[in-house]
């Protein structure tokens, strides 16, 4: 089991994400915010883009997907040929590097 915790200051700089694997504690620079998510989903908006999702325990699940909408905490993908047509994700997932998403290239 992993616990993350998401540590803030006010200096930009030094802004760190602690990662807590058993008892194991990790420390990564943050590199990212959940608004330069947001704003790099919306330039790829209605493009087709590949999704790697990780599922744990070494699963990583990759689709071909559009991207659809974009709402204040998760955005909208759809799959075709799926059973599940629409899935949702939130940034943190993004963020957290357990969803990634990457334009699709033709």
């Amino acid at each position: 089991m992993s616990i993350i915790i998401l540590i803030y200051n006010n200096n930009k700089k030094d802004d760190f994400i602690f990662l807590f694997f058993g008892n194991k504690l990790t420390m990564k620079k943050q590199l990212d915010t959940i608004e330069s998510v947001k704003k790099r989903l919306e330039n790829i908006r209605g493009t087709d883009v590949l999704v790697a999702v990780n599922r744990g325990r070494k699963k990583i699940v990759k689709y071909d997907a559009k991207l659809l909408n974009l709402y204040p905490s998760v955005f909208t993908v759809s799959v075709e040929n799926s059973n599940q047509p629409e899935r949702s994700y939130s940034y943190t997932e993004v963020l957290c590097g357990n969803v990634r998403i990457s334009p699709k290239t033709n």
